[in-house]
């Protein structure tokens, strides 16, 4: 009997020859790539990903803070990434602080014994060499941020073993901005001087609100 029906070559299947509801993860190699130029939507859990976003805040007008609690900093993930988009303080050339939390926001690490240490680079050439500064509480995600027109920062902050019990936890970031005259970077790290699990991160300016920005909260697996 001849064949009846489409014919499937050289392991490809479009589309349109796919009843919908008919493929199921079970009939899926462990391996598939997918090519489409349209939308693909997925349900269910997607596993296997290095990175996953947790929440995304935006601001756009006066804010304190911008806080990630317990609901959403588990043992999920050890090591969780930060990015910021287009940030500004309310109060011109403020810098922004991180704070951390082994007791969900009740008390925060004292940052005196932290280790921090950053510099800055410019296009200009105004660059600074490597420099400590341990504050009491508080991080430091590189120096001041400009709120003229124009003016504005991005970050990308990774914290490493953050919900491990019985070692040091360690951030890196790299924070690149504009001002009037110059692209600037301010690069650097420390380490977190608790042994005990994180499960709470507050971002703020050093005096006065946010007044905007995008921050994002991934976690990540190794």
């Amino acid at each position: 009997m001849g064949y009846v029906g489409t014919k499937v070559t050289q392991n490809v299947v479009s589309t349109s020859e796919i009843i919908d509801g008919t493929v199921t993860g079970d009939d899926l190699a462990s391996d598939i790539a997918i090519s489409t130029s349209g939308a693909v939507n997925f349900t269910g859990t997607v596993t296997g990903t290095a990175m996953v976003l947790l929440n995304t805040t935006t601001i756009s007008s006066a804010t304190a803070s911008v806080i990630w609690n317990s609901t959403l900093i588990t043992t999920t993930y050890s090591d969780y990434r930060v990015r910021i988009h287009s940030y500004e303080p309310v109060t011109d050339g403020e810098r922004p602080q991180m704070y951390v939390s082994t007791d969900n926001g009740s008390s925060f690490v004292d940052g005196n014994t932290q280790g921090q240490f950053y510099r800055r680079i410019t296009n200009s050439g105004g660059n600074t060499g490597l420099e400590d500064d341990n504050q009491d509480h508080y991080i430091f995600l590189g120096g001041g941020c400009g709120n003229d027109d124009g003016e504005g920062s991005s970050f990308i902050v990774d914290l490493i073993g953050l919900t491990q019990a019985n070692c040091k936890k360690y951030i890196t970031y790299n924070h690149i901005g504009k001002e009037p005259t110059q692209a600037y970077m301010w690069n650097g790290g420390a380490f977190i001087n608790t042994t005990s699990a994180i499960n709470y991160l507050k971002i703020q300016s050093a005096s006065g609100n946010i007044t905007q920005g995008t921050f994002s909260l991934y976690g990540m697996n190794r």
